[in-house]
């Protein structure tokens, strides 16, 4: 089996059952009809053993949600993606924004990986390529694939000891911008990024827009964009963190992935791996620096 996700209970819960506890603690098992149907599966593990959705979780428990390796029941989605790299072992793809990386749909990255990369040789080639990692829905980007059993593990090791260097761009809004370190509690728990501006335009609606790197040092869930909320410059288009200016409804989220890198555990070499920031992050900036010098020309000749 494969693990998807792993959770482990660190405080002592209040009475509650394992069906209960799992609710909205997963990013792949959303729903209640989700967890049911996976703890019914088999799917959900607690200790390392499949139980039943009525057992109790306490402090210390190891919660995990797993995947068979079969390949039976797999439905491919037809779509086709930009794959930015790939080898034997590993792939990266330019995630379109609008799809979930996995989850208990049929519509995600996951089931259109069979459609868009070759097969591995190897010995231990898993029956379908399986993301290392995850992406919000919303947001676009370099996401890596695992084509083998040990390269997942690798990676997964990678990951666990932030060793994965990665780089995102974001359009935030907000009167301004300082370069540095964001540092703030997540779930309790410390969490460090970086900023930097890359340019800025004013806007008729923001105050201000910038276009900016972001790099997150740890990895805890939905970082940088709490991150650029609690500066004070919200990620556009962000449903949850944003404010109701800088939500900006229908264009979705302003925030790509462009970079990975890390030492490739096969090849023994720094693998280096890169997208464009998307086509709609600088026509935004041009249109809104436009909007807002037309708009102050026209009043000062009205005037």
């Amino acid at each position: 089996m494969i693990v998807k996700e792993k959770l482990l209970v660190e405080t002592e819960p209040e009475s509650i059952r394992l069906e209960a506890y799992c609710l909205g603690k997963f990013q792949t098992i959303t729903t209640r009809k989700g967890v049911k149907k996976a703890i019914k599966r088999g799917e959900i593990l607690l200790n390392g053993q499949p139980e039943q959705g009525s057992a109790f979780v306490k402090q210390g428990d190891l919660i995990e949600v797993v995947e068979a390796e079969s390949g039976k029941g797999f439905k491919v989605f037809p779509i086709d993606l930009d794959v930015v790299y790939e080898d034997e072992w590993y792939a990266v793809i330019n995630k379109p924004p609008g799809y979930p990386v996995s989850g208990n749909y049929f519509k995600t990255i996951e089931h259109a990986l069979p459609h868009n990369l070759e097969p591995s040789v190897a010995k231990d080639a898993l029956p379908f390529p399986l993301p290392c990692h995850r992406l919000d829905r919303s947001t676009s980007g370099c996401l890596l694939i695992a084509k083998t059993r040990e390269a997942r593990v690798k990676a997964g090791e990678l990951f666990e000891k932030g060793q994965v260097n990665k780089i995102y761009h974001a359009i935030v809004v907000g009167e301004k911008v300082i370069d540095g370190y964001l540092k703030f509690l997540i779930n309790e728990k410390e969490s460090l990024s970086s900023v930097k501006k890359i340019t800025s335009s004013p806007s008729l609606s923001n105050e201000a827009v910038h276009l900016v790197e972001l790099i997150p040092f740890t990895g805890r869930t939905h970082q940088l964009r709490i991150h650029c909320a609690e500066a004070g410059h919200p990620i556009l288009g962000d449903p949850l963190y944003g404010t109701p200016k800088a939500r900006l409804k229908g264009k979705g989220l302003f925030l790509a992935s462009t970079q990975l890198s890390f030492i490739h555990p096969f090849l023994h070499k720094q693998l280096v791996v890169s997208v464009p920031v998307p086509a709609k992050f600088t026509r935004f900036m041009e249109n809104e620096k436009r909007r807002f010098e037309k708009f102050t020309s026209e009043k000062g000749n009205v005037n």
